[in-house]
């Protein structure tokens, strides 16, 4: 018995150190199927995030495609989830984001979806070529994973 229990402190030892703490940087890089992800992650909050993926469109009738960069806001980190959404509607324009994840000590684990159009002519987004401004938000969303990166810092000697 006193040799199961040196194991499981020795166990629980070992995993408090691999885990970040809740004040250190952490930099997470991935990937999924037609996206790229970079995260950096602190104090209980996902201060920077930029998303990479190619957007498949339909202009007056024609397929064709759009690059899609972006680094969005900070997003905090609640349970070890995060999600950021963002609407914009003007007069013959709108366009839609969503980007969710989970936080693992050493992965982020998630979907994004974005959608723009521009009136009755040209509409672009994840995926799946799409007619004019329909939202399906599951099936058009891509998903990724990105692991944890070593961080090296920026300060000068």
């Amino acid at each position: 018995m006193p040799r199961v229990l040196a194991v499981a402190v020795l166990v629980l030892a070992t995993l408090a150190c691999l885990a970040p703490s809740a004040n250190a940087e952490s930099l997470y890089r991935g990937r999924g199927p037609g996206i790229r992800v970079e995260f950096r992650v602190r104090h209980g909050e996902v201060y920077f995030s930029r998303v990479r993926t190619s957007l498949k469109c339909i202009r007056q009738g024609r397929r064709g495609r759009a690059r899609f960069g972006r680094s969005l806001g900070s997003i905090s980190i609640r349970d070890g989830l995060f999600q950021i959404s963002d609407a914009t509607e003007e007069p013959g324009y709108g366009a839609e984001l969503l980007l969710s994840g989970a936080v693992h000590p050493q992965e982020i684990t998630g979907r994004f979806w974005y959608q723009r159009y521009y009136g009755h002519h040209s509409v672009c987004q994840t995926r799946h070529y799409q007619s004019m401004a329909i939202r399906h938000l599951g099936r058009d969303s891509l998903r990724f994973w990105a692991t944890r990166r070593p961080v090296h810092s920026r300060t000068r000697r």
